[in-house]
């Protein structure tokens, strides 16, 4: 992808897996330079005629969203949260993403301990997608609501059995098994 994106200039999902990679090796600062590289050349290659609920099914726009979207999952593990909030409200407001916009604030709010404002922003999708129930339990948790927590943490297993386990597996020696 090095290559690529030297050799075209405006290869804008080239600088996108770029900052996938980096952001799975946690080279953060990397990522996010990655992401903003994303966002500016899909920005400035957005076709000017496309109407914002036709964004996601014009392949022109997908760039632009795909990097507002890794970026504020980026800038959220750098623990830049306003900054990862922009990007959402970006979503929402300059493309019409409202739902693609609410799946990345969730956890955004549970990294600035705004618990109330995590689970009513995951529950919104937790039947879209299920392992947003794995938010709303920490959030519920943590605002002192176990039923809440393990009815929501139950709903995720169920319907998303591979994101509890990883949430769970840290979990599972306290309990006695390994």
């Amino acid at each position: 992808f090095h290559l690529l994106t030297e050799s075209f200039d405006d290869y804008a999902e080239g600088h996108n897996f770029l900052g996938l990679i980096a952001l799975r090796a946690r080279n953060l600062d990397e990522a996010i330079d990655e992401f903003e590289k994303t966002v500016s050349i899909g920005r400035r290659l957005f076709p000017k005629r496309v109407r914002k609920d036709c964004y996601w099914s014009d392949l022109d726009t997908r760039p632009f969203i795909r990097g507002l979207g890794n970026l504020s999952v980026a800038m959220n593990r750098a623990g830049r949260y306003e900054d990862a909030l922009a990007c959402t409200d970006r979503l929402e407001h300059e493309c019409g993403l409202v739902e693609r916009a609410v799946a990345h604030r969730g956890p955004i709010y549970i990294n600035l301990a705004e618990w109330e404002r995590a689970v009513e922003t995951s529950r919104k999708r937790q039947d879209l997608d299920p392992s947003e129930g794995l938010v709303v339990a920490f959030a519920e948790y943590e605002l002192g609501h176990r039923k809440a927590a393990l009815v929501a943490l139950f709903h995720a297993a169920m319907n998303h059995p591979f994101g509890a386990r990883v949430a769970a597996f840290p979990l599972l020696p306290r309990f006695g098994y390994s």
